[in-house]
C-alpha cells in the first residue's frame, strides 16, 4: 500500500503575510525585491503576479520561493531548495531566471538543470550593494 505525505510546500495567501514578512526582514538587503512586492501586493497571486510558495516545518514557514518570472528563494535551507526544485521541476519552466544568493540559487539549479536544460547564462557572483548612511548625491 502507498503512503501518502504532504507536501512541505504550499502556496501562501494574504493570511500568510505577517510570517513572510517577518522571515523576509531577516536579510532586508538580499529579500528586497520580494519584500517590496509582498508589501504593495500582499500574497494573493493575482496581485502578487507570481505564487509565493512557503516551506512549512513543524507547522511553521520556514522559507519562501517566490515563482514568477524569476524564481527568488528566501532563507532556503537544503531540504527548502530541494522541496522547491521538486515543485518547480512537477509544475514545468515557466520563469527566466534563479535569482538570490549563490547557496541556494546553486543547488536549485543543479536539481533543476536535466529537466530544463542548460542555462543561458550562470553568473555565480551578484554581489548585493547598500549604503548604511545618506547618499552623497542627491536622489531624485
Amino acid at each position: 500500500m502507498a503512503v501518502l505525505r504532504s507536501s512541505p510546500v504550499r502556496v501562501l495567501d494574504d493570511r500568510d503575510v505577517p510570517a513572510a514578512l517577518e522571515l523576509l526582514a531577516r536579510d532586508p538587503v538580499a529579500n528586497v525585491f520580494v519584500q517590496s512586492r509582498v508589501e504593495s501586493g500582499g500574497l494573493d497571486p493575482w496581485r502578487l503576479g507570481a505564487e509565493m510558495w512557503g516551506h512549512v516545518v513543524d507547522g511553521e514557514l520556514a522559507a519562501l520561493c517566490y515563482s514568477g518570472a524569476n524564481l527568488v528563494p528566501v532563507a532556503a535551507d537544503a531540504d527548502a531548495v530541494s522541496a522547491f526544485s521538486d515543485r518547480a521541476r512537477r509544475q514545468g519552466r515557466r520563469c527566466s531566471s534563479i535569482v538570490g544568493p549563490e547557496e541556494m540559487v546553486a543547488p536549485m539549479w543543479r536539481a533543476l538543470e536535466p529537466a530544463w536544460g542548460g542555462a543561458r547564462d550562470v553568473r555565480p557572483s551578484q554581489p548585493l550593494m547598500a549604503i548604511d548612511k545618506p547618499a552623497l548625491a542627491p536622489m531624485n
